[in-house]
């Protein structure tokens, strides 16, 4: 697929089919994201894939957004900032910031071009989802991307 095709493709989805995509489509966009430039190319940013409807189902609840839970997979983008903070000092929260958006729109066009919908969620409660998914005070959760194949109308 070309990038302008993907990029005109790109659009927050709310609703899901049941049908779940291979894992290793998924996988293949977390990919992509290591591709991605970042400051000092030290890739401060790790994911984790959530493909529990349980566990999915509490981090929805937690987001206050329903459409969540229909997600058959859950992309956390999180970050390890202590390299980036000895290269940058102050600078280096700005720089994750920049770091995270690219890779969450890599692994959104990725998805697109895998035939794969996704949306990104912003709001959620930090200490909830740590607590949740079991992730260490040393790890900053920075976004959490939805995805799945999109539900069409009459479908």
């Amino acid at each position: 697929m070309e990038v302008q095709k993907a990029i005109d493709q790109c659009f927050s989805v709310k609703k899901y089919s049941t049908k779940k995509p291979s894992i290793s489509l998924i996988t293949n966009a977390v990919d992509s994201a290591h591709l991605t430039q970042s400051a000092g190319n030290l890739q401060p940013n790790r994911y984790i894939i959530v493909d529990n409807s349980e566990i999915i189902k509490k981090i929805a609840d937690d987001c206050q957004q329903d459409f969540i839970k229909h997600a058959p997979y859950l992309i956390i983008i999180c970050s390890e900032s202590d390299g980036v903070i000895k290269l940058f000092g102050i600078r280096a929260d700005e720089y994750i910031k920049h770091n995270t958006g690219a890779t969450g729109q890599n692994i959104l066009l990725t998805l697109i071009n895998n035939g794969i919908s996704g949306s990104l969620v912003a709001i959620f409660s930090k200490n909830l989802i740590r607590q949740i998914l079991g992730i260490p005070d040393s790890i900053e959760i920075e976004l959490i991307i939805t995805a799945g194949y999109e539900l069409k109308k009459g479908k």
